[in-house]
């Protein structure tokens, strides 16, 4: 997980801040959370929530995608309580990102929490921590992450059919064309691993996301190999690029 602009610097700040954050929700008709401990070590125990009953108690070792779940709710709370941009760690930054606050999506009708940047306290934040706590539920994969998005952004606008490289703005929020993010999906993500005649420029993107979670064969960037992965490496990552070989 990645979060830039006024992050803190080691793990129990992080968890002190997802922690303050979840309780600045408002209480009206929401339910009470409590989280105990995760089996890998996080301190969590004390995060939980003085919400107005029915209580919702969440085992996190009994959730179906607990991993995903806690990582949607920290960058949620910090980016929500600082401000900044968000990204997950397989992105490949390539230019700057001209804006402040603005959302990725991943085509028309489906908004990723992959990458995403805000003020602090927007209004768009703040409904999803609300929503997070309203609607949880870990049996459905995303439901906390890109469909709460989704589901949020769809209170704003009805979502619009991409033509070209235009970019959207629904209600007061900046909605970026799958192109600026995802312009190799997510069913053709092998085409990082592969060999192109012509590299391709990806002018109108800001950032290329790699799609780690659907990489089980565990391809890796290797050097000489002439993939378009390599050659991104080369270009935007030459640190890392060049780390490779020592």
């Amino acid at each position: 997980m990645a979060v830039h602009q006024h992050s803190p610097s080691n793990l129990m700040e992080l968890e002190r801040i997802c922690k303050e954050e979840w309780q600045r929700i408002p209480t009206s008709s929401l339910q009470q959370i409590e989280i105990s401990p995760v089996s890998d070590g996080a301190n969590w125990r004390s995060l939980k929530r003085n919400l107005s009953p029915p209580k919702l108690k969440i085992i996190s070792q009994q959730q179906s995608f607990w991993t995903h779940v806690s990582s949607d709710a920290c960058r949620l709370a910090l980016i929500g309580k600082y401000g900044g941009i968000y990204m997950d760690t397989d992105f490949i930054s390539i230019q700057t990102i001209p804006f402040k606050d603005f959302l990725a999506a991943e085509s028309s009708q489906y908004t990723s929490n992959g990458i995403f940047g805000f003020s602090p306290h927007h209004d768009f934040t703040q409904k999803c921590l609300e929503d997070f706590v309203k609607n949880y539920d870990s049996r459905i994969w995303g439901q906390q992450g890109p469909r709460l998005f989704t589901r949020i952004l769809k209170t704003f606008c009805n979502l619009p059919q991409f033509v070209g490289y235009e970019d959207a703005i629904c209600g007061n929020n900046t909605l970026l064309n799958p192109h600026r993010f995802y312009p190799i999906i997510c069913p053709e993500w092998k085409k990082y691993y592969e060999v192109w005649d012509k590299f391709p420029s990806f002018n109108d993107s800001y950032s290329l996301h790699l799609w780690n979670f659907m990489n089980k064969e565990k391809l890796t960037m290797v050097p000489g190999s002439k993939t378009l992965v390599e050659h991104l490496y080369k270009q935007y990552c030459p640190f890392t690029y060049n780390a490779t070989f020592s």
